[in-house]
């Protein structure tokens, strides 16, 4: 049921974005604030509705890509730029939540 709602909601905000993104001329930046902003808010949906967040992003941007494709590839060069930034605080996070005692009791297991 959350793969289907989730595909589902991705595939209609998807063709809403297309029909609002060829009616209003906006700036791509303005678009890609719109998207994230859809995106957090799908995210916190999840926790009341079973919906699987991921898939909704993933729909959006098929039927973007399939809709406005020149739209969707300037707006994918702009989330690339924001992936570099991303990327970083995602491993500094990851990295920082290893626990490092639990490393220290088995380094020579793992080096092994």
């Amino acid at each position: 049921m959350e793969i289907i709602l989730g595909i589902f909601l991705g595939a209609l905000i998807g063709f809403l974005f297309s029909l609002l993104f060829r009616k209003f001329h906006t700036r791509d930046t303005m678009k890609v604030l719109l998207m994230l902003s859809v995106a957090f808010i799908f995210h916190k949906v999840e926790n009341f509705l079973p919906v699987a967040t991921l898939l909704e992003v993933m729909a959006i941007g098929f039927i973007l890509r399939e809709k406005l494709p020149d739209a969707a590839d300037r707006i994918s060069g702009k989330m690339e730029r924001i992936w570099v930034v991303a990327e970083l605080f995602l491993f500094v996070l990851v990295g920082a939540s290893v626990n490092i005692n639990a490393v220290r009791d088995s380094w020579l297991m793992n080096l092994l």
